[in-house]
């Protein structure tokens, strides 16, 4: 059984989230059972529960997914929702934010990205990369959205890039050079994470450039140590998040600093067909199945 769960509105069992009496508002801690079976690793206890050595797998991979009325998961990954976040109103909007929001926020930090710093999306149309734009413009940076799809160029304008690189045709690093004359971009985001991508995104780094990759199509790529030395370039990979970070992206959500876009809402029964769509590219930001 397949699908990234997101949210319930009620849950059942031995649990403090069953238990309280906001348990209508739950929020699903995003697609890694992390923390295992007790959330006391090395790992967990240092905050950063996607490098979990005990995770119970991916839900809708190594266990069942969201895709029926119940589920089943540990009560740990599941966080109440803040009472600001109309949850009756908004479905959808809020059941991305575990991912929509909270990667893009989480590689604002990884990246250390600065007010006034140059960041460019790889990647920016689909749906996280359209969510890094609005992020990346969030914290005051100069955000250039790189894509092949001018259908998308639109939607990334409205979500905050300030420049754009059509990608379609090459050259992806002289653009990015003369949109910063010549200097190179702070940071790269990669969501694509192909071999082109990477080493596109790493030659356009200026100094102390940081390149972020999110595993995409997680194919090698090369690099020159030399300019990574005389740059101190820094190459980072960005998994998923923890619970920490989602709160916070909860309270941002909440007050209505970002939000996040989800441009098709179907029932269950549109699944095949929505999941053609998200094939295809077709889908602006998110797409969300509701059920029940």
């Amino acid at each position: 059984m397949v699908g990234e769960p997101a949210w319930c509105r009620r849950a059942v069992g031995n649990s403090d989230a069953s238990s309280s009496g906001g348990n209508r508002r739950l929020l699903c801690h995003g697609w890694q059972v992390s923390g295992g079976r007790t959330g006391h690793c090395r790992w967990c206890l240092s905050n950063l529960e996607p490098l979990c050595v005990e995770t119970g797998g991916n839900v809708g991979v190594d266990c069942d997914g969201g895709y029926a009325e119940y589920i089943k998961l540990p009560a740990h990954i599941f966080i109440k929702l803040p009472e600001e976040l109309d949850y009756k109103k908004h479905p959808a909007e809020i059941g991305v934010i575990t991912d929509a929001i909270a990667t893009p926020y989480k590689v604002l930090k990884r990246a250390r990205v600065k007010a006034g710093e140059t960041v460019a999306v790889f990647g920016a149309g689909g749906g996280l990369g359209i969510h890094q734009l609005m992020l990346a413009k969030w914290a005051r940076a100069r955000v250039i959205a790189v894509d092949v799809s001018p259908a998308k160029f639109a939607a990334c304008r409205d979500a905050g890039a300030d420049e754009i690189v059509d990608a379609s045709g090459g050259d992806v690093v002289e653009k990015l050079l003369d949109l910063t004359n010549g200097r190179g971009i702070d940071v790269a985001v990669d969501y694509v994470s192909s071999t082109s991508t990477l080493e596109a995104g790493a030659r356009a780094l200026g100094r102390h450039g940081r390149l972020v990759t999110l595993g995409g199509a997680g194919q090698l790529f090369q690099v020159s140590a030399k300019e990574m030395l005389l740059k101190e370039l820094e190459l980072l990979g960005s998994r998923y998040v923890t619970r920490t970070e989602i709160l916070d992206c909860l309270d941002l959500v909440a007050r209505r600093e970002v939000w996040p876009l989800v441009s098709d809402v179907r029932p269950l029964a549109e699944a095949e067909a929505l999941h053609q769509r998200v094939e295809n590219g077709e889908v602006i930001g998110r797409a969300a199945l509701l059920i029940g």
